[in-house]
Formats: C-alpha cells, sequence, structure tokens
C-alpha cells in the first residue's frame, strides 16, 4: 500500500473515531419538552442512551430505593415496581425476570438506565433523533391514550383496541370511525380519519361546563405539561388554541387545542393529532 494511501487511511479512522466519541459524550435527553440535567451527562453504550437514574425516575413520576449492602435498585410508581443489581441484565418487573439488552451501571457515583427501558415500563413515549443526539420522552394521559395509533394504520388494528360506536364509509378508500374513550376524567370520542385505508389524522373531542375561553386556556395548560414547549396560533378565533411543535419535531405529528361553546351551552373541546 501507498504510503499516501496509509496516511489517508489513519486519518479516516481518526476522525471516525473522533466523531463517534463525540456525539456519545454529547448527547441531550429531553422529558416532556424539558431537558434532563444533571452534574454527570448522558452518554451511549451498544447502541442505547444511558441517563442518570434518580433524574429520569424523578421527570417519570417515579420513586427510587438504593440497597447498599446487596448493590440493588429498586424503582417504584403505582403498581409497577422495578428491581435490579448495577451491573446485571436481569431485571424483575413485578417480581418477573427479564434480560434486558444492556445492564444498568454507575459512572461518577452516579447510578446510569437505558432510557428507553425505563421510560416504556411507565408508559412513556421515547423517540431518537440522531441528528441531533438527543431522545425525546413523553409522559402523561393524552401521550398514553394515543400511543397505539399511528399513521397508516388500518381500520382492523384499530377495531382491537377501542370500542367502536360507528364507522362512515366515504367511499375511495376514506371513512370515519368513532369509538368510545375517557380524557380528563371525562368521557370522550375518537375520530379516525381514514384515507386510502389508512389512518390519517386523528381527534378526541369531549364537552365541559364554564367559560370557553378559560377552559381552552386550562386543558391547554394541561397538554402543554405534557407536551412542552408550544407556540400560540396566531389566528383571532383560536387565541386560546395551542399547537405543539417540539412533540411535532420528535414524532413527526402536530397537535392542537380547539374549544368552542355549543348550542347546548356546553364547551366542546377537540384535541387534535395530525400526522405529517
Amino acid at each position: 500500500m501507498k504510503r499516501s494511501s496509509i496516511i489517508l487511511a489513519v486519518l479516516f479512522l481518526l476522525f471516525g473515531l473522533s466523531s463517534t466519541t463525540s456525539a456519545s459524550d454529547n448527547i441531550k435527553a429531553m422529558v416532556n419538552g424539558s431537558s434532563v440535567d444533571s452534574d454527570v451527562p448522558a452518554f451511549a453504550k451498544n447502541g442505547r442512551v444511558l441517563v442518570p437514574l434518580r433524574v429520569i425516575t424523578e421527570k417519570l413520576g417515579a420513586g427510587v430505593n438504593w440497597c447498599p449492602k446487596t448493590n440493588s435498585i429498586t424503582i417504584k410508581n403505582g403498581m409497577k415496581s422495578i428491581h435490579f443489581k448495577l451491573n446485571s441484565k436481569l431485571v424483575l418487573i413485578n417480581g418477573k425476570e427479564t434480560i434486558i439488552d444492556v445492564a444498568p451501571t454507575a459512572k461518577n457515583n452516579r447510578a446510569f438506565i437505558p432510557i428507553r427501558f425505563i421510560s416504556e415500563q411507565f408508559g412513556a413515549a421515547v423517540k431518537w433523533l440522531s441528528n441531533e443526539q438527543t431522545p425525546y420522552t413523553f409522559k402523561g394521559e393524552l401521550t398514553s391514550l394515543l400511543k397505539p395509533f399511528y399513521k397508516g394504520m388500518p381500520l382492523k388494528e384499530i377495531d382491537k383496541l377501542v370500542k367502536k360506536v360507528d364507522y362512515w364509509d366515504l367511499s375511495y378508500g376514506e371513512g370515519l370511525l368513532t369509538a368510545k374513550t375517557k380524557i380528563y376524567g371525562k368521557d370522550a370520542l375518537f375520530l379516525f380519519y381514514m384515507k386510502d385505508h389508512g389512518l390519517k389524522n386523528l381527534q378526541i373531542a369531549f364537552e365541559d361546563s364554564g367559560d370557553v375561553q378559560e377552559l381552552g386556556k386550562y386543558y391547554s395548560g394541561m397538554v402543554k405539561d405534557e407536551l412542552g414547549a408550544y407556540t400560540l396560533n396566531k389566528e383571532t378565533y383560536y387565541d386560546f388554541t395551542s399547537e405543539w411543535k417540539q412533540y411535532s419535531k420528535a414524532f413527526d405529528t402536530s397537535y392542537n387545542l380547539n374549544a368552542q361553546k355549543t348550542n347546548e351551552g356546553k364547551v366542546s373541546i377537540t384535541i387534535n393529532k395530525v400526522f405529517e
């Protein structure tokens, strides 16, 4: 091999290694629109992002109990209990043994755990954006309710998950399915808009009593707490309505919430999930 070729090969390896190391050292983690801040940053290991245990569990509303005698950790949230030891892939989930692909570990006197594993155990949705070196995690009532549904989802798969009320075949592969659900303590309806025999858009509709502007702001605040940063819609008619751009960025969807007075004096609230 020519000397110039050897030099080029060495440079390629050096720059490749430098790039990989830099990426793994600059990983950010976002939960419900805010960063997971810690004195010890997240890092990548074997294709998984590990984050500081106590910080991520607090973000997800779970409690942590450390037992130094056995070098074991228990995480609890409601009826869910997760027990494990550092550097072991064996995890007990409500007493049932499970093997995970990357073991929790210690670094700089902090315990770290794979963010996807722990987030999904507590009902959160996770999406990795490689161009930003950032895992986005969202947890809340709305996220949990809508998590199973995806763009292009066929009607037969939706039927397995919901209690159908009615379906209107609009022909040419389009249709509208309504189904019962519940959100924020209110009886609600799903409206699934189908196109080309797959899910295009999804809406949740329910009613409440009170001032339309105040209810619009209240439910916007509820969704904001879950989805993070948002920008206000600029149309005057929807001056209380919000559109959550950060969630859209991570999950290729956009959300908006509308509130309108009905003829019966109630306030109709609709939360729309639009697949990009």
